[in-house]
């Protein structure tokens, strides 16, 4: 079975191409794409070169590409290869194709739930749309967190007795500052 597969191409000599690649790897299959990249240092100068080689290929035909070109030398340099993850940009077309071949209207499934559920169910405890600091409406001293959740304000005075407010931002750190006030650090007040 054939399938487009992206390889890691490592430890390049500083002038490679494209074409260098593609007829390199041409044999082990259909080359559909290569991206060669170049990380300079901070002097100019070409510090790593290596690139993404996307090939049509089958399974024991790339195990053949590994087993020849691994950690062998290719115009002074030593190739390292490596199956890569798919492009983002590819993976983003993707999604962006199955979404528009998607129907627009799906039924919504209706569920039942019992009063227990429906009372857990009710509470907010995300918001969405709103900024961060946002104060969250019918409750004292809660605000909108930075990916949207409802996080409590915890008044506190340290040993000095100054007034201090600070914002939980997970039920760890809730329990962490609960802690620290048990230890005598810390005074909460209201």
């Amino acid at each position: 079975m054939t399938a487009d597969k992206r390889i890691y191409v490592g430890g390049l000599f500083p002038d490679a191409q494209k074409s260098d690649l593609t007829e390199r790897f041409a044999k082990f299959g259909e080359v559909k794409d290569v991206a060669v990249k170049v990380k300079s240092s901070g002097a100019g100068a070409a510090s790593n070169t290596f690139a993404y080689v996307t090939l049509h290929t089958s399974e024991e035909k790339l195990q053949k590409c590994f087993s020849l070109y691994n950690k062998t030398k290719w115009k002074g340099s030593e190739l390292k290869l490596e199956l890569a993850k798919e492009s983002f940009l590819h993976r983003l077309m993707k999604e962006r194709q199955s979404l528009e071949t998607m129907p627009d209207s799906t039924p919504e499934k209706q569920v039942e739930l019992s009063s227990s559920e429906k009372s857990v169910v009710g509470r907010e405890f995300t918001v969405t749309g709103a900024a961060p600091g946002t104060p969250v409406p019918g409750k004292h001293n809660w605000v909108v967190g930075k990916y949207g959740r409802v996080l409590p304000i915890v008044h506190m005075k340290d040993q000095r007795k100054r007034q201090i407010s600070l914002k939980a931002s997970s039920l760890f750190s809730l329990v962490s500052l609960i802690m620290a006030c048990l230890k005598g650090s810390l005074l909460i007040v209201d």
